[in-house]
């Protein structure tokens, strides 16, 4: 498991910083995620499924 303020690499978008990690429901049920902001471009936030193993997975 990741921790906060960690600097990671997510697939395509890049270097990305680690700013929280949390429950959200977006459809179904409440699911931990991974918040991420990409460094290099401020205007979005990544929210990749903790348990998803093909999302996560693409950490490093």
């Amino acid at each position: 498991m990741y921790e906060l303020n960690e600097i990671l690499v997510y697939g395509s978008s890049g270097v990305c910083k680690l700013v929280d990690i949390r429950k959200e429901k977006f459809a179904g049920s409440p699911t931990m995620y991974y918040i991420l902001s990409p460094v290099f471009s401020g205007q979005s936030t990544l929210y990749v499924p903790i348990e998803n193993t093909a999302l996560s997975s693409k950490l490093r």
